[in-house]
């Protein structure tokens, strides 16, 4: 095999730089050029310019892979590919690095692929944009028993082919959200499923819930993640109990407080201090006035009792119901 001198040069001005995707990205151009070129025996500058160069290798293959669309499993529309693609890319095919927030490629199941790209993913694997691994069993055939499993070649992809990079930036929160909810539902699941391990709280809880939601991303939140967020809102919801328990616990501790300090006024001569003072009621449901029938009053001797009063619905007296009022 002969390489042209004018392509050695090129190469190595184009590779010269400290970007982390030169190697592979020079890697990745080889091997089209020995693929699709080697056969001749030798390799020229035209052909590295035919493959998109360096800069270009990327967006070249993803093209090439699509020069032969058919326009049922393949659409003709760009736009429409795309829309297809970006649904197998995120989140399947992506993920946010939580600790540094980098972009990194993600294994992803066949199966789990969305049905209607994965003739656009097989283009992908086809131009090594995509790689496809299935085990092998001792006697070297492939294993179907076990899953199928689909990845980006190299990370390079995922910065340098533009439409890519456009969708991480679309989903970059998203994705971050999707990476802290996966790792906090792992840690619960491995810990036992223990309730000290559950990190998702009140916004936080209510933004993974949302995501969840999402079409794009509801399927890949099945499984743990779905019964950790099922859990987090079950504990959300019983801590909310317990403490509206004790606020209200308190309120009623005061209330019989207020209500003993009540029979003291009435019995001083003071009934409608002693009557307000006996109410038990949460703040929301504490009446401004109450309404008394005093037409009883007429007869010398009437009296008014508790059991007289009418009270708005959430409002409850602890004085007995046999107690003068007036």
């Amino acid at each position: 095999l002969c390489l042209d001198p004018l392509l050695v040069e090129q190469l190595l001005g184009d590779v010269g730089g400290e970007s982390p995707d030169a190697l592979p990205l020079l890697a990745f151009v080889l091997e089209r050029l020995l693929t699709e070129f080697g056969v001749g025996g030798a390799l020229t500058l035209q052909h590295y310019n035919m493959t998109g160069r360096l800069a270009g290798a990327i967006t070249a293959a993803a093209k090439k892979a699509f020069d032969e669309e058919d326009g049922q499993l393949i659409p003709r529309s760009e736009k429409e590919r795309h829309a297809l693609l970006k649904r197998a890319f995120i989140p399947w095919l992506v993920r946010i690095d939580e600790a540094t927030g980098e972009v990194k490629r993600n294994v992803a199941r066949w199966e789990d692929i969305p049905e209607n790209t994965r003739p656009l993913i097989e283009r992908l694997i086809e131009v090594r944009l995509l790689r496809s691994y299935q085990p092998i069993d001792a006697s070297g055939v492939l294993d179907t028993t076990q899953p199928r499993t689909i990845e980006p070649a190299h990370e390079a992809i995922l910065r340098q082919w533009q439409a890519v990079v456009a969708w991480i930036d679309e989903e970059r929160a998203n994705l971050f959200a999707l990476e802290a909810l996966l790792r906090a539902a792992n840690d619960w699941n491995v810990k036992g499923r223990n309730r000290e391990w559950i990190l998702h709280r009140a916004g936080r809880l209510t933004d993974a819930e949302a995501l969840g939601r999402l079409d794009a991303y509801r399927a890949r939140i099945e499984g743990i993640p779905r019964d950790y967020l099922v859990a987090a809102r079950a504990l959300e919801e019983a801590q909310q109990n317990e403490r509206e328990e004790l606020t209200n616990q308190a309120m009623i501790s005061q209330s019989r407080f207020l209500a003993h300090e009540a029979k003291v006024l009435a019995r001083d001569g003071d009934a409608e201090g002693g009557l307000l003072l006996a109410l038990e009621a949460l703040p929301k449901d504490l009446p401004h006035n109450l309404v008394v029938d005093i037409s009883k009053l007429e007869a010398v001797g009437s009296q008014v009792f508790v059991s007289d009063i009418s009270l708005p619905a959430g409002v409850v007296l602890i004085t007995k119901g046999n107690e003068v009022v007036v």
